[in-house]
C-alpha cells in the first residue's frame, strides 16, 4: 500500500457515510414514487368521473331535463377539480423526487470521488470492486432522475387518462427502482466497513 492506512481509511469511512445517507434519501423516495402513484391514479379516476357526468348532463339537455343536466354538470366540475388537485399533488411527488435524486447524486459524486482516491491509494480488488459498484450506481442515479423528468412531462396540464396511465406505471416502476438502488447503496456501505476492518 502506497499510502498510509489512516488516509485509506479516512476515504472509506467518507464512502460508508455518503452510501448510508444515499440509502437514506431512497428509501424516503421509494414513498414519494408511491404517493406520487396513488396521487395520478386518483386524478385518472375522477378525470374519468367527470366526464361521464359531463355526458350524462348533454343526454339530459337534450331530452329537456334541465334539473338533471345541472345536478351532472355540477358533478363533472367537481370530479375536474377532484382532479386538478391530485395532479397538483403528483406534480408536488414528482418535484420531490427529483429535488431528492439531485442529492443523492452529489452524495454519490462524492463517495466515487473517494472510491478513486482508495483506488489511487491501494489498487486491491476490494477497492476496485467498490470503486466499480460506486460507478454504477451514478449511472442508475441519472436513469432514475430521466425517468422521473418523462412522469413531470406527462403530467404537466394533461387530461388524457392514457398519458397520465403512463405517468401512474413510471412511478411503480421508479419505486421498484428506488428500492433496488436503496440495496445497492446499503451493499456498498457495508463492503466500505468490511474493507476498513481488513485494513
Amino acid at each position: 500500500m502506497a499510502a498510509s492506512i489512516g488516509d485509506v481509511r479516512d476515504d472509506v469511512d467518507a464512502i460508508h457515510n455518503a452510501e448510508t445517507a444515499v440509502g437514506g434519501v431512497l428509501d424516503r423516495l421509494s414513498y414519494s414514487a408511491e404517493y406520487g402513484y396513488g396521487s395520478t391514479a386518483e386524478a385518472i379516476s375522477d378525470i374519468r368521473t367527470s366526464r361521464r357526468h359531463a355526458d350524462l348532463a348533454l343526454a339530459a339537455a337534450a331530452i329537456g331535463n334541465a334539473v338533471m343536466a345541472a345536478k351532472h354538470e355540477a358533478q363533472a366540475i367537481d370530479a375536474d377539480s377532484d382532479a386538478a388537485r391530485m395532479l397538483t399533488r403528483a406534480e408536488g411527488h414528482g418535484d420531490d423526487l427529483l429535488d431528492g435524486l439531485q442529492a443523492a447524486a452529489a452524495l454519490v459524486d462524492g463517495a466515487l470521488g473517494n472510491a478513486k482516491s482508495v483506488v489511487a491509494l491501494d489498487d486491491s480488488s476490494p477497492a476496485a470492486a467498490i470503486h466499480g459498484k460506486i460507478a454504477a450506481q451514478a449511472e442508475a442515479l441519472q436513469e432514475y432522475a430521466q425517468r422521473v423528468e418523462e412522469i413531470r412531462t406527462r403530467l404537466r396540464g394533461s387530461r388524457d387518462p392514457t398519458e397520465l396511465q403512463v405517468a401512474a406505471d413510471h412511478f411503480v416502476a421508479l419505486r421498484h427502482d428506488l428500492d433496488e438502488g436503496m440495496g445497492r447503496a446499503q451493499e456498498i456501505a457495508s463492503d466500505s466497513l468490511d474493507y476498513n476492518s481488513r485494513l
